[in-house]
């Protein structure tokens, strides 16, 4: 019988300026997957279990996952990301299942996916940058992620891809510890008994007192290759400055050490003396109680017990009450009548506002109205308005392309509460544009370019578009521009969530709960609290279900709709809805979920990437008309 391989990886990533971290809180999310379907595996759940248990007796909060699907790995790793940035600490993840890497990026492999083509792995699996960014943002001391995954994957081996196991890892946060269970480009076994042999040697390298870092894999290295026969050979990578103790040692074992961890470790000092060195200048109010918690004994508790009393009183200062200053509207034309729609006194020129935000309405007849957004700070505003002429195109009407005029405004871009990807939130300012009422639907696509692509052609004419790859929608632009003399454009990623957003802060426009009685989506998922409904597996129709406040409808599911965007993988350098073109443009920005995925993926702040030379049945679009 072939014996089963797995392939285990190790990251420990420091994150702060203090590095002495063993009298911290210590959090923990453990997750083993064994019960495959197509692949069962016989000791992840195991060594789940085992590892688990073993972090409770050393002091860690622990949750334990076994046979994971997609939604519970993704919702766990939400969790003990806002776990580790509330309570701050060390936090340590350890997974053993079935782990594959596809174009440079490792993916962990829920027990309910169904891979059938490499790209599903985006879908499907669980992306091991998830779990990074958690760290990254949480900010806390230091963090450990231990992957014990299977290299010779058979759940993959209809993929294109020739790589077995995991990639290296070149995203993760800097000060980082990387320890393989084998060398690069090796495999690991699965082990004969209850254990993995990495899995085993772990756990007794774990319970060694005063080991450390760095010497608790030295002895798993030594202890594999012994029970190995030297097959196995783990290796580690690290640029830890400081030590970090699984179990430090008692007074009685090591009454003084020899540290390691800066200009101011001083050999010989007792264990309390020397942390004392490290958080006495701390300003994080936590540093000085895990310090007492960790030595209720020690000379130097007292002190930190001041000190962190002193760190609770600090307060910050008042903010200066706000004056008034003017607001001034030049419209064109010159007779356009102006509101100010979200406050009582009607407008006139230089009325007396207090800094914020106002949303401002010009009409005129004979030219398209324009609702935007102004921000008004510490100093008298003008702002100037320009009305466009309505105009019309008869390929346009014959082509049924409806239109909205989406207000000028401002929102808050992304979400705190979202994957990582999202974040940080950001004000993004939006002039006003027009955006399809509808998905651009079969019909209109067949018209344009004389041919259906769509997987699901038998949905008719007013079904979406989809099969089609972002070149392919640039060539549809084209043509489209060429027949109706307009100018039609895919909308930035800032646009698109501004529109499907339609001034709400909600998860989706509807709220933070979502139905398929509002949406078509991948139903036998929840989310936030809500029921399970239908799952129809396919498109229906662009003017199926309500649409937002703004008239625009499908903005959340049937199809996820490419935008202009090149990918960034973070929100954080947005400062106004143009389409960014600094990131990797063979990729484009993918927005809104489809018919296909959870609930999660419809949300308004969700975001995707998609290869721009890709056709799938998920992915379809809308358009701009105007520059």
């Amino acid at each position: 019988m072939p014996q089963v391989v797995r392939y285990g990886l190790v990251l420990i990533c420091l994150l702060g300026g203090f590095t002495q971290v063993w009298a911290e809180t210590r959090t923990a999310l453990v997750i083993g997957n064994s019960a495959y379907r197509d692949a069962p595996l016989k000791n992840p759940a195991n060594d789940a279990t085992d590892v688990a248990k073993l972090l409770r007796s050393l002091e860690f909060d622990v949750v334990l996952k076994t046979n994971a699907t997609q939604e519970a790995m993704e919702d766990a790793i939400r969790d003990f990301g806002k776990a580790l940035e509330k309570k701050g600490g060390v936090g340590l993840f350890f997974y053993a299942g079935h782990g594959v890497q596809s174009q440079g990026k490792n993916y962990l492999i829920p027990v309910d996916a169904q891979l059938e083509r490499e790209k599903d792995l985006r879908y499907r699996a669980v992306n091991l940058g998830q779990l990074l960014d958690e760290m990254r943002f949480a900010k806390n001391g230091l963090n450990i992620a231990i992957l014990d995954a299977c290299r010779n994957n058979p759940l993959t081996r209809s993929f294109r891809s020739s790589e077995r196991g995991l990639a290296p890892t070149t995203d993760a946060p800097k000060g980082l510890f990387l320890a393989y269970s084998t060398s690069p480009n090796e495999v690991a076994a699965d082990g004969e008994g209850r254990n993995s042999p990495f899995t085993e040697q772990l756990k007794l390298a774990l319970t060694k007192p005063g080991l450390p870092l760095e010497l608790t894999f030295k002895e798993v290295v030594k202890g594999v290759k012994k029970v190995t026969q030297e097959k196995q050979v783990p290796w580690f990578n690290s640029s830890v400055s400081g030590d970090f103790y699984f179990k430090p040692a008692t007074p009685a074992q090591a009454p003084v050490v020899t540290p390691t961890i800066g200009p101011s470790a001083v050999p010989g000092k007792a264990v309390d003396a020397l942390a004392w060195t490290y958080v006495e200048n701390s300003q994080d109010v936590r540093d000085f109680a895990a310090f007492q918690k960790q030595f209720p004994n020690s000379q130097y508790a007292f002190l930190a017990k001041i000190r962190e009393q002193q760190l609770q009183r600090t307060s910050a200062p008042a903010a200066p009450v706000a004056e008034k200053y003017a607001l001034t509207v030049q419209a064109t034309p010159a007779n356009a009548k102006i509101r100010i729609l979200n406050i009582g006194p009607a407008y006139r020129d230089g009325i007396q506002l207090t800094p914020g935000d106002y949303h401002l309405e010009v009409s005129a007849r004979g030219y398209e109205m324009q609702r935007e957004w102004v921000s008004l700070g510490n100093i008298d505003l003008t702002h100037r308005i320009v009305l466009n002429k309505t105009s019309t195109s008869s390929r346009a009407t014959q082509l049924g392309l409806e239109f909205v005029t989406i207000p000028a405004g401002s929102f808050m871009m992304g979400s705190d509460d979202g994957d990582n990807d999202e974040k940080p939130v950001r004000k993004v300012q939006v002039p006003s544009f027009k955006l399809m009422k509808y998905e651009v639907t079969q019909g209109q696509w067949q018209a344009v370019m004389g041919s259906n692509p769509s997987y699901f052609s038998s949905c008719g004419q007013n079904c979406p578009v989809e099969n089609v790859s972002w070149n392919n929608v640039q060539q549809f632009i084209h043509k489209l521009n060429q027949q109706t003399g307009l100018t039609f454009r895919l909308p930035s990623e800032a646009e698109w969530e501004y529109a499907a957003r339609a001034g709400t802060t909600t998860a989706f426009s509807f709220g933070d709960q979502i139905t398929t009685e509002q949406a078509n989506f991948k139903g036998n998922y929840t989310y936030n609290g809500s029921q399970k409904g239908v799952y129809l597996g396919k498109t229906v129709r662009v003017d199926s279900f309500q649409p937002n406040n703004w008239g625009l409808y499908n903005m959340h599911g049937n199809v996820s709709e490419l935008t202009e965007d090149c990918w960034n993988y973070f929100n954080k350098d947005y400062i106004n809805s143009r389409a960014r073109s600094d990131g990797d443009c063979s990729l484009r920005v993918l927005r809104g979920g489809s018919w296909a995925n959870e609930p999660r993926y419809l949300r308004s702040a969700s975001r995707n990437s998609f290869f721009i030379g890709f056709r799938d049945y998920f992915a379809g679009f809308r358009l701009v008309q105007g520059l």
